[in-house]
């Protein structure tokens, strides 16, 4: 699944929240019902989200727009995780 695909469903996700007439208690029954729901994603698996997951994604683009629902790559990508670096220049 590309990042492009992931963030088309992530937008497809939160456009319903995005009316500018909902009051915030509105935002938040609307959150509910997307974590409460299964969801297809484009690889066709099933997932269900967390209510927070489904507010974050939404907390971003409003802030940062589409290019946010962007996976990020990790800052240690590449690097070991389970073993400390001085335990590796070591060996």
């Amino acid at each position: 699944m590309s990042d492009s695909d992931k963030s088309l469903f992530r937008y497809r996700l939160i456009a319903p929240l995005l009316d500018p007439d909902l009051k915030r208690g509105d935002v938040r029954e609307l959150l509910s019902a997307a974590a409460e729901r299964t969801h297809i994603l484009p690889d066709g698996r099933e997932v269900k989200l967390s209510y927070e997951t489904i507010r974050s994604w939404y907390k971003r683009y409003k802030k940062h727009g589409f290019e946010s629902l962007k996976n990020k790559s990790r800052a240690d990508r590449g690097k070991s995780r389970a073993v400390p670096e001085g335990v590796i220049q070591k060996a």
